[in-house]
Order: C-alpha cells, then structure tokens, then sequence
C-alpha cells in the first residue's frame, strides 16, 4: 500500500511540476510588510507554484488570505510567529491571516513551493449557514500548541489531488468550474480537519489574541518601513505601539520572534539585497542607504543572514 502512494505522490508531483512557474522576485508588499496578492472577486482563491529565489525577504510577512502550501523540493526552516519548524520536500503547512511567516534556506538549495490561497469569505459569510464555519476552524480555532505542519510521512495524497484538481479548473474555466473549485476545497479542508482534530478548541481565543497583538505593532512596522535608513531607537518604535520600552521588547518578541532589534537589520538587510539587485550602485553606498553605518558590520551581518557576503550575492543574481 505504501509502495502505491508513492507512486502515487510522485505522480503529483510530477504534474505540479509542469504547472505554470513564477518566481519570489514576482512578489509584491505593502508598507506593513503585507503580502499583495490580487484574488477573483467571484471566485476569490489562487493557486501559485513558486521557486524561492534568495533575494527572497528574511523579514517576516503576513497576508489578508488563508495558504495551504506543498513543499515540492528544497528544505528549510519556516518560522511563524515566535515558532520555528525544520521543513523538507513532502510537507504541508498552513498559515492564517495573522501569521507572521518567512522561509530560511540555504542559498545553494533550490527551493520550490505550491502554495494555495484563498479567502475565508469563498466558504463562510456572516449570515451562511454556520455549518461552513467548520471548515476553517484549522485556521481560526487553534490551541496554542497548534503545529501549522504535516510531514512528509502522514500527507494524505487526497490533499495534493485537489490542489491540483483546483489549479486545473482555475485554468481551464469549464462550465460550473466555480461550484467545482468550491466543493474541492471544501473536500481538501475536511481532510485537514480530521488530521488536526486534536489541536482545535472550541474558541476562537488564540486567533483573537494574535490578531489583536498584530494590529498592536501595526505602526511599527509602518515606522521602519519609513525609517529604516535611520537610528530608530527603541524608544520611538514603544511610542509608536503606545507601549512603555520594557513592555514593548516582552510584547514584540512575543509576536514575532524577534527583538526589535533584530527585526529592524532583517529589514536593512532586504533592502540592501534589493537595491544589490537592482542596481549597480557601490557596495558601500548600498550599505549605507541601507541603514549601515559601518561596512564590516555590514559585511558580517550580510553574511550571516545570507549565507554570503554581498560581492557573491550580488554575482549570483547577475547570472
């Protein structure tokens, strides 16, 4: 039986591999680090299979849609929120509307994702039946141990069918693909419903909190996205989430993971690697428009984020 599976998994992925690829490079974000992502308004779901390319951001993001991703190929670390989980070839994961997220891979590793998107309003409205609200409950009814990831191991080869089965009726647009893109995710969640049962509660208390602590460091986000070439100190960045200093380094290391401190060089550090890719500016002056104002510190901070020093970086991008 096992032997079948597999067969029939690489089949899958076989097929996904045919699909139509884009690249991180075609991402794009608002001033709160938020992914964009434009959605069908009449069917409002996507299907995206994408490679990760190391210009890829190591700021953490979010975005307004529920994902369901297949790892196809690669490895890494995939952090979410203060959580961080080793991800291989064969994983599932999922995130929510609130989750802060990013990818870390090793720049030699080609990493290759078929991330589904949707938005909670294609399987429940306020006023539908409230039936359907089971069917995000692994979204918005987690406890605080939820893990986000199936391994390898225990993927139900239903989910990837459907996956695909939903990319394809997107494409193809036959008649009543809407009904049938619908009731494909609807199969696709119950099935993940079943396999997370043990880790929903019977509130939404843990998706309220999270969603609070982020509109709560909303401004400070905005604040470095403007600043970041500055000295923004610790004491700005507390003004702006209305928060004492001490309170504020507990409060967004909680949410993020991170200290603040740490989250405001990830940002230089995406910035310097953009302005490395689009331009052919100095390395020095990248640095410094980058928010750096000492070059070895930017050299060894570059490197560790990276993998590579900027000269490398630079050259990989340009082949």
């Amino acid at each position: 039986m096992n032997n079948e599976i597999n067969i029939q998994k690489k089949l899958i992925e076989s097929n996904f591999k045919k699909l139509d690829w884009i690249t991180t490079r075609d991402f794009k974000y608002d001033q709160e680090g938020k992914y964009l992502l434009e959605l069908d308004k009449n069917i409002p779901i996507n299907v995206r299979p994408v490679y990760y390319y190391i210009d890829y951001p190591v700021t953490q993001n979010y975005h307004d849609y529920l994902e369901i991703s297949y790892l196809l190929q690669g490895k890494g670390e995939l952090i979410i929120g203060n959580k961080t989980f080793h991800v291989e070839k064969g994983d599932l994961f999922l995130m929510n509307n609130v989750d802060l997220h990013r990818l870390i891979s090793d720049p030699k590793e080609k990493v290759s994702i078929v991330s589904l998107y949707f938005s909670p309003e294609l399987i429940y409205k306020p006023g539908d039946d409230e039936l359907n609200l089971n069917f995000l409950k692994i979204f918005y009814y987690r406890a605080e141990n939820f893990n986000h990831i199936i391994s390898k191991e225990d993927v139900d080869i239903k989910v990837l069918k459907l996956i695909y089965n939903i990319y394809i009726e997107l494409q193809n647009k036959n008649n009543y693909y809407e009904l049938a893109v619908k009731t494909f995710l609807q199969e696709l969640l119950l099935v993940l419903l079943h396999y997370f049962d043990d880790l929903l509660l019977d509130t939404r208390i843990i998706y309220d909190k999270n969603h609070k602590n982020m509109e709560r460091i909303r401004e400070v986000f905005l604040l470095v996205t403007k600043s970041y070439n500055k000295n923004i100190s610790l004491g700005e960045a507390a003004k702006a989430a209305c928060m004492s200093p001490v309170y504020f380094c507990r409060f967004f290391k909680n949410v993020t993971g991170f200290t603040f401190k740490e989250y405001l060089i990830h940002f230089k550090i995406d910035k310097a690697k953009e302005l490395l890719t689009k331009s052919s500016r100095s390395i020095t002056d990248i640095a410094f428009e980058a928010g750096f104002d000492n070059l070895s510190y930017f050299y060894r901070v570059f490197k560790n984020y990276t993998k590579l020093n900027p000269k490398e970086f630079r050259g990989l991008m340009q082949k």
